[in-house]
């Protein structure tokens, strides 16, 4: 009875082991599947936000494309007005990429001149910083509202109704960081997430996968918006963070390059100035990385403003410099631009 007794505990014993086994191993599973399904919603809106803002740069280009042209043309004759036109030009289309592929356009039209043009580049850098401010400054919330607003204008016989597509895909830009801002949350409970995240704590490591992401998307936005999210979740740590946006900075001008193979060579001189102004701020700003850190830490106690601060500071920073040493900076673009594309 005693020994009936002691196997029937065991098997109880045993069977109970085995049921907690299978809850862990179904939990295990859902946890998998659940962060797939999180990995794969935060890459689809991704891929949105990047169509948003090609989309919404080429209802810019339609409806104020002219004067934009104008303004490049008629405000570049000096290296100032030229950084000043290029900053808000790219402050109003939202992305220094397509500022860089329409001065590419500008100047194998031989409408304006390439040396005006790499003045224009440098002020587009500063322009990038907009969509950075706005995202730190938690915009996205009006998001919905933005594209509603965008939607009916689109669909009424006013006026406005040409500004009606740049406002709903300006909304949709913001809409899907918001939404990506919300699924990112639960992945700070996620031990594999947080642990292949801080692996790339070492900014070094992280200039290379920010420079290889930029290039694959062909957009620097979409990795500083992931990032400031990122950050803002503390998913990412500030040194990672420079990290990513010295890469982005990196791998930004390759559209730029792109739209310039089969085009003159005083387009290509446009590219050449985006890539140079690009590897030239992130050799200066990579050896000083760690004291900008420290400083970064007294600009503000938000991990994602003080991204956005080193956002601004590097384009700025980089601005001015390019701007002091203009005539030495117009002459090594010409000069290595004609060195890899002679005949």
């Amino acid at each position: 009875m005693s020994t009936n007794f002691n196997t029937g505990a065991m098997w109880a014993i045993l069977l109970k082991f085995q049921i907690i086994s299978m809850c862990n191993f179904f939990d295990t599973i859902i946890s998998i599947m659940d962060t797939t399904a999180i990995f794969t919603t935060i890459l689809s809106l991704v891929l949105i936000f990047l169509f948003a803002i090609q989309k919404f740069s080429h209802q810019i280009q339609l409806v104020a494309g002219e004067r934009l042209k104008f303004i490049l043309n008629k405000w570049t004759d000096t290296p100032l007005k030229g950084i000043l036109s290029g900053a808000f030009v790219t402050s109003i289309i939202q992305s220094s990429t397509a500022a860089s592929v329409i001065l590419v356009s500008l100047v194998n039209a031989e409408l304006i001149p390439s040396f005006n043009a790499i003045s224009v580049v440098i002020g587009a850098n500063i322009g990038s910083t907009v969509t950075a401010q706005l995202i730190a400054l938690n915009m996205t919330f009006i998001a919905p509202i933005v594209v509603i607003i965008g939607f009916i204008i689109a669909h009424t016989h006013s006026r406005f109704r040409r500004y009606g597509k740049s406002i709903f895909y300006f909304g949709v830009m913001f809409l899907t960081l918001f939404l990506i801002r919300t699924l990112v949350e639960p992945l700070k409970d996620s031990l594999e997430v947080v642990a292949f995240l801080h692996s790339l704590s070492n900014p070094y490591a992280a200039i290379l996968v920010g420079a290889i992401i930029t290039i694959i998307l062909q957009s620097s936005s979409v990795l500083t918006g992931l990032v400031l999210i990122l950050a803002s979740q503390g998913l990412v740590d500030l040194p990672a963070a420079i990290g990513f946006m010295l890469g982005a900075a990196i791998g930004s001008p390759i559209t730029a390059v792109i739209a310039s193979t089969s085009a003159s060579i005083e387009a290509k001189k446009v590219a050449m100035a985006n890539v140079l102004f690009n590897l030239i701020g992130a050799a200066i700003f990579i050896p000083i990385i760690w004291p900008l850190i420290t400083l970064l830490k007294f600009t503000s106690d938000a991990p994602a403003q003080q991204i956005v601060n080193a956002h601004f500071i590097f384009n700025i920073g980089g601005a001015v410099i390019a701007f002091i040493f203009f005539k030495q900076f117009e002459k090594l673009v010409r000069k290595t631009t004609v060195a890899l594309y002679k005949k």
